[in-house]
């Protein structure tokens, strides 16, 4: 199953402090991950943590973080800043960061490991009433 459990508990302090709503579609509860545990969580966790501080440094009115699935992948998408066209690669690669003190990691390490799973992560087109969205999807084989 999905981390949304997971995610709510740890980030519920955090959200409600920075007035975040934090939704999901049934298509999110309902679908699955093969795999381990220590290899997916800690990517939510990355792309939830990094969606808390760009939606508190640039204030829309309704922050919102949802997540969805269907049958291409899992979506993280939240209404921040958007990820300009030429960072959308360079997000991935270690050492890059626009978050002021950052160290350019989270990403980079979040790409690996799921590649090593036969996973990948990208950023796609927002889907409707966001502005960023990640996608996970299954590399096809």
């Amino acid at each position: 199953a999905l981390p949304i459990s997971f995610l709510i508990d740890l980030f519920k302090t955090r959200l409600e402090r920075h007035e975040i709503q934090f939704k999901h579609t049934k298509g999110f509860q309902n679908s699955k991950i093969w795999g381990f545990r220590s290899t997916f969580y800690p990517v939510f966790v990355n792309i939830m943590d990094n969606a808390i501080h760009w939606l508190n440094s640039e204030n829309p009115k309704d922050k919102i973080i949802r997540l969805h699935a269907d049958e291409t992948g899992f979506y993280i998408s939240n209404n921040g800043p958007n990820i300009p066209i030429q960072d959308r690669q360079a997000i991935f690669e270690l050492g890059y960061t626009r978050k002021l003190n950052g160290r350019g990691m989270g990403l980079h390490i979040s790409k690996e490991v799921l590649n090593a799973e036969n996973y990948d992560i990208e950023v796609v087109e927002p889907r409707e009433g966001s502005t960023t969205t990640f996608r996970i999807k299954p590399i096809n084989q």
